[in-house]
């Protein structure tokens, strides 16, 4: 079995996405596949990927799998689960880069306490200045809830784990990354961590996440919302409740609001 499955939306980053491959090129971990997955963007992001694939000759691990339609990086996360072998999965976004061992350290981490789950650290870059992003320490799950930030490229999840609980991403631009987070964390304790930073997130203009829009702030609205029947369904809903409502008040109410009321003044 691949031992991990590296799964990457590709939509308008053209300008990026070669640096992104290349550092997931040279992981020192080499029982790896690449699942890239084209969302219909407007430029050659796609033709830049197939013409790395060949320039390398990595066509035995290296997949571009195209979707019907455009439908936001969730979606297109949940085609890259879809066709997916490896043992653990991780998702990188195709404007950002990688440490070179960051498979390797992350698998090792996982694998030495069979861990469902591992959360590990990163960079952040903004114009010229460079900061550390750290998820808060996991002691429980609910502690762990109340305070942890959508940072989906800082884990590692394994494969049968995710199937085996249902966890996909929910079909919104916004948010989508907070409830498969959190879905994932509420179904176990299982967890391992460490303090490395194996992931260099950018922060472009032009990303949708930092994109002022009026209608994102419905969108966060549902998700949470979601997130309360996905716990309701999986009979978690009672151990839950109380951090559940404080997800909901924090990330869908008050995060979402803030949202809109800075879309609303920037126009």
């Amino acid at each position: 079995m691949t031992k991990i499955s590296i799964i990457i939306p590709v939509y308008n980053v053209a300008s990026y996405l070669s640096q992104c491959l290349e550092s997931i090129r040279k992981q020192t971990l080499k029982d790896i596949e690449v699942l890239i997955i084209d969302d219909h963007g407007e430029d050659d992001s796609v033709s830049i990927a197939r013409n790395f694939i060949q320039k390398f000759q990595l066509q035995t691990f290296w997949h571009i799998y195209s979707m019907p339609q455009n439908g936001g990086p969730g979606v297109a996360r949940n085609e890259g689960l879809k066709h997916a072998s490896g043992e653990y999965v991780a998702f990188v976004d195709a404007d950002d880069w990688v440490e070179p061992e960051m498979c390797e350290k992350f698998y090792n981490l996982c694998l030495k306490k069979n861990a469902d789950i591992g959360i590990a650290n990163a960079y952040v870059h903004k114009n010229e200045s460079i900061a550390q992003i750290n998820n808060p320490v996991y002691r429980t799950s609910h502690s762990y809830m109340a305070q942890y930030v959508a940072y989906l490229w800082t884990y590692l999840f394994k494969r049968s784990f995710l199937l085996d609980n249902q966890i996909t991403f929910p079909a919104y631009s916004s948010a989508e990354d907070s409830f498969f987070i959190a879905a994932a964390v509420m179904q176990t304790n299982n967890v391992v961590q460490t303090k490395e930073r194996f992931y260099h997130y950018i922060i472009y203009p032009t990303s949708i996440s930092h994109q002022k829009n009026k209608k994102r702030y419905r969108q966060k609205l549902r998700v949470f919302a979601d997130l309360i029947r996905y716990a309701r369904n999986r009979n978690l809903l009672s151990k839950y409740r109380l951090t559940l409502c404080w997800v909901y008040f924090k990330k869908a109410l008050v995060t979402s609001f803030v949202d809109y009321f800075a879309a609303v003044t920037a126009r």
